[in-house]
């Protein structure tokens, strides 16, 4: 009886109108009527009455608009047509953000606690215990992304052929949606190095380091969904200050033997001196994974702490020649770790706390911001829609650091905290 059936767009942003087109033709010697349906992903948008004369054909149009995001089956009265990509709108945005993204959820990589790795967390995600390198949840995480205006993933990177370097080569890279965001590498410098600081210009350091950054430019930089600041592929360092000795020395000869010059953002310790870590002189960018140090503080006490040290960083960058790229966070709790015990104290993550700390960032914030994170679950640092908060995370992001231009920069602020503080955190 369908002739003919046709999709007018294959891929589609929610809100615009899907169109599909058949020809209906009628064989019998009486004339037919009959309902309609249109179904996408299972579910059914409109109906449409069809009446066709005896031996005639009649061409008819469907439109319906799908708020639904993601790929989805096409049925026009009941008969399949094809697939339609819908993909989450972008929000109005006036600069980049970016977040760190971990791969490593679900067999092979993390299957604790039997499969159900969120035991580990404080928090559970909506989509469950699911497995990274599943199309659907990477699918899923680029519309997330889209819907809180954050373009650029950064993914946790533990070394040449690991199977976190499979995941983001065999599944993410690969995804057929990749394309609609930017990634790049957070080269995680305890697991590749070790866990105590390192003289980087000693082998076996300096060879690893050498051959790491080779990699990363022979198989990820030229990528066209790679991220690129100033025309120069991104290398995000992990605790850059557990690089000691000649980093700078030993950074030229791993851009000297990949061809290439990244464009590197370090992560170094909050509220230290930039010029106190030697891959500060050969980074382009300071920044700080985590700017809460897990000692205590009550949820002011840390925003006016990372107020003064953004003012701090931003100046000292000046005259460093090295630029901020400051990090919001939702809060901070990884309490609830067992595959990694530990003893720091939590600070509560709220859509509230991380208002706060991305209206800051955003204040010092020339370039990018960076969120901690996408999807860290064990340190509940997470932006990705959970039980507890829903979608309230993606909100703010898209209406407090994507939306709104720079609030004014304070040409005074209080002066730094008289306290030593260090990073206690771990990393699996």
């Amino acid at each position: 009886m369908f002739d003919e059936l046709a999709l007018a767009e294959l891929t589609l942003t929610e809100g615009e109108t899907l169109r599909v087109t058949a020809q209906v033709e009628n064989t019998a010697a009486s004339s037919i009527e009959m309902e309609v349906p249109l179904e996408v992903g299972g579910r059914r948008l409109t109906t449409q009455p069809i009446e066709v004369g005896a031996g005639k054909t009649e061409r008819v149009e469907f439109t319906a608009t799908i708020e639904t995001t993601g790929t989805q089956q096409v049925s026009f009265g009941r008969e399949p047509v094809g697939e339609v990509v819908v993909r989450a709108a972008w929000p109005d945005r006036v600069r980049d953000i970016g977040a760190h993204y971990y791969p490593w959820y679900g067999a092979p990589i993390h299957d604790w606690r039997d499969g159900e790795w969120s035991l580990e967390s404080p928090s559970t995600p909506v989509l469950g215990n699911y497995n990274s390198a599943d199309p659907a949840v990477i699918e899923q995480h680029i519309d997330w992304c889209r819907q809180a205006g954050v373009s650029w993933l950064n993914v946790s990177w533990w070394g040449e052929y690991s199977r976190h370097d499979d995941r983001i080569r065999e599944d993410i890279l690969a995804h057929p949606r990749a394309s609609e965001l930017d990634w790049s590498i957070l080269y995680e410098t305890t697991g590749l190095l070790g866990s105590d600081p390192v003289q980087i210009h000693e082998e076996p350091h300096r060879q690893r380091f050498i051959d790491d950054v080779s990699y990363l430019a022979d198989t990820y930089f030229s990528h066209d969904s790679y991220k690129h600041i100033d025309d120069r592929p991104v290398l995000y360092v992990w605790v850059g200050q557990n690089l000691r000795g000649d980093v700078t020395a030993t950074y030229e000869a791993a851009v000297e033997a990949a061809g290439v010059r990244p464009y590197l953002i370090t992560d170094i310790i909050p509220y230290s001196g930039i010029n106190t870590h030697p891959i500060a002189e050969a980074a382009d960018a300071v920044t700080t994974y985590l700017p809460y140090d897990a000692d205590g503080e009550s949820a002011a006490e840390f925003t006016d702490g990372l107020e003064s040290m953004y003012w701090s960083w931003y100046r000292a960058g000046e005259y460093a020649g090295v630029d901020l790229v400051p990090t919001a966070i939702p809060g901070f709790d990884d309490t609830e770790l067992t595959h990694d015990p530990r003893n720091n104290t939590p600070l509560e993550p709220t859509p509230e706390l991380y208002e706060a700390t991305g209206e800051i960032a955003r204040k010092y914030a020339d370039g990018p911001v960076l969120v901690t994170s996408f999807n860290e679950w064990y340190e509940d640092t997470e932006i990705e829609p959970g039980e507890d908060h829903g979608e309230a995370y993606l909100d703010v992001t898209a209406e407090t650091l994507a939306s709104p231009p720079a609030s004014h920069r304070p040409s005074t602020v209080t002066s730094l905290p008289s306290r030593s503080r260090g990073s206690s955190r771990n990393r699996r």
